[in-house]
């Protein structure tokens, strides 16, 4: 028997932590367990050359199931798609985490297992090594087992077979830039899936787009060609620069900018499990949806319309046979935009997730010239839809209708998962047997909590005080906090000068999980503190009231 000091130990841990922080701060943001499974992901399908569409796909089969793993833990919502049956209150939600994460990701790219199974060993040992770390576990993989079961036969990576038509006016064929025959378009499988929360992957099928002899189809037309263009292009420097914006891989630089945004709202390891499942569900059948609609159309991208405008039939266009675009033309049908759905998607879910458009958001770029990280801010996500709709037609891949038609698929998805999926729970005893089966849930309205409600979902295993939802907030929003044991419970909200605005708990409670609401009607839009005492334990977070 080896026997080891505890320096010894705790070096060990700390060079199994620099060997995860290694891989999870490659994107300069390190959060919690999700964020960090998130990162490793998104490693797996850089290292794999996943296409962004399948790896847009693969991330929402990741959260989900870390979604429903957390979530048989805090109980705080419904199951997305399946329920552990060895679920209790006091496992570690981190380990649950990274088991459900893992055991996705290896089913899906056994190549990566050494990748992976290197990093699960590491952060598993970041981890006190105790039952609620093994429990934590074995509620993650049995999570990732079922939905695995669940989703078999679902479409993914299927061998779906695309044959190019003839060139004529508005077939899609291939463009420069693209692979020569006999390669075909990006992932056809996708128009094809089975989605994760909608019906059918035609259900918010695009109308048809602009016919090649309207005046609509004209103004599309002429308007990519001259600020769409490669060179000599009408374009500003600014509107270069957003063009060039939205050229990065977009798997990649969703991934990056979802952490970014995670970390700056301050959520809980238990709310970005709920926040990156919403989102990449959201963003995931829109690209199903999206990808239903250019394989049904099936239209040309402007650098053929624009090369090819003596056969559209349009007297308003003009052929330029050696026109380019300032972004290589991804390899998939134009109608509509998938960035449209994809960034629109992202613009949407978050609306939806936090209850309002107006957010302060930062997205980040690698794809601008001579700048490491470009950085576009936003005051609401109307603003990021349209810039969205503007860098398709910067970058000459595709028109201003298809940006639109793409963000308007965003929006109806955005809006069906939220009503049906990612519910809050009635009670803690509230079961639906659509749960049982897998199906994603029904809608029903929130509950409405009073002020420390005391719901009690188990006994937590220490003090806690969690993120505030919705946040930001108007007007009202929830604050949980969690006692292991009875206790004086004092619970007030200050402003940032430290005047006392509310105390909205102060008396005995018992041991559980408890609800606390707050209701901003009156109050200046601004960051408020609210800070718990309990007993000896005491901690504080910000809020958001954005009116």
């Amino acid at each position: 028997m080896q026997c080891h000091t505890i320096k010894e130990v705790s070096m060990k841990r700390y060079l199994l932590f620099l060997a995860v922080a290694s891989v999870l701060l490659v994107g300069g943001v390190r959060a919690d367990a999700v964020s960090d499974w998130n990162s490793i992901a998104n490693t797996v399908f850089l290292n794999a050359a996943r296409p962004g569409g399948g790896a847009i796909i693969d991330m929402a089969y990741v959260h989900i199931a870390i979604y429903d793993a957390v979530n048989a833990i805090h109980r705080r919502y419904r199951p997305f798609a399946v329920r552990p049956s060895c679920a209790v209150s006091w496992a570690s939600k981190e380990s649950a985490t990274a088991a459900a994460a893992y055991d996705v990701l290896v089913s899906f790219y056994p190549s990566q297992q050494h990748f992976l199974d290197s990093v699960y060993t590491a952060f598993l040992a970041t981890l006190p090594d105790d039952e609620a770390r093994a429990k934590g576990i074995a509620i993650g993989q049995e999570v990732a087992q079922k939905f695995l079961a669940l989703r078999s036969g679902d479409g993914r990576n299927a061998p779906v077979t695309y044959t190019f038509l003839p060139p004529g006016p508005g077939v899609y064929q291939l463009t420069p830039g693209a692979p020569p025959p006999p390669a075909t378009p990006q992932t056809p499988w996708i128009a094809q899936l089975r989605p994760f929360a909608m019906t059918s992957p035609s259900q918010f099928r695009a109308p048809g787009p602009p016919h090649l002899s309207s005046k609509r189809y004209a103004s599309d037309f002429n308007e990519t060609r001259l600020y769409g263009v490669h060179d000599n292009s009408a374009r500003s420097p600014e509107q270069t620069e957003t063009g060039l914006f939205y050229a990065e891989n977009p798997g990649n630089q969703l991934s990056r900018n979802i952490r970014l945004i995670s970390t700056a709202h301050g959520l809980s390891l238990a709310e970005n499990a709920r926040f990156f499942a919403q989102l990449y569900v959201t963003i995931g059948d829109a690209v199903i949806a999206a990808w239903d609609s250019k394989f049904h159309y099936n239209r040309w991208r402007p650098v053929t319309a624009i090369r090819n405008a003596d056969i559209d039939g349009n007297p308003e266009t003009q052929p330029d046979t050696a026109w380019l675009p300032l972004v290589v033309t991804p390899g998939h049908p134009e109608y509509p935009a998938a960035h449209g759905c994809v960034t629109g998607g992202l613009a949407y879910a978050l609306e939806k997730y936090f209850g309002t458009s107006h957010l302060a958001i930062t997205l980040t770029s690698t794809s601008v010239t001579g700048v490491p990280l470009a950085q576009h801010s936003f005051g609401n996500i109307h603003e990021i839809v349209t810039e969205i709709i503007n860098a398709r037609v910067y970058g000459g891949m595709h028109y201003r209708t298809s940006g639109e038609e793409g963000a308007a698929i965003a929006r109806k998805v955005a809006e069906w998962v939220s009503r049906y999926s990612f519910k809050r729970r009635e009670n803690r005893d509230e079961k639906d047997e659509r749960e049982e089966n897998g199906v994603a849930m029904t809608s029903s309205p929130l509950s409405t909590l009073t002020a420390s409600s005391g719901i009690t979902e188990g006994f937590p295993a220490s003090f806690s005080l969690e993120q505030n939802y919705p946040n930001p907030f108007n007007p009202t929003t929830t604050i949980r906090y969690g006692l292991p044991q009875q206790a004086s419970v004092k619970l007030t909200l200050f402003n940032t000068l430290g005047q006392l605005v509310a105390t909205l708990v102060n008396e005995n409670q018992d041991a559980g999980y408890h609800d606390a609401k707050f209701d901003g009607t009156g109050l200046a839009s601004g960051v408020y503190l609210y800070r718990i005492q309990a007993g000896e334990y005491v901690q504080m977070r910000k809020l958001l009231l954005l009116k």
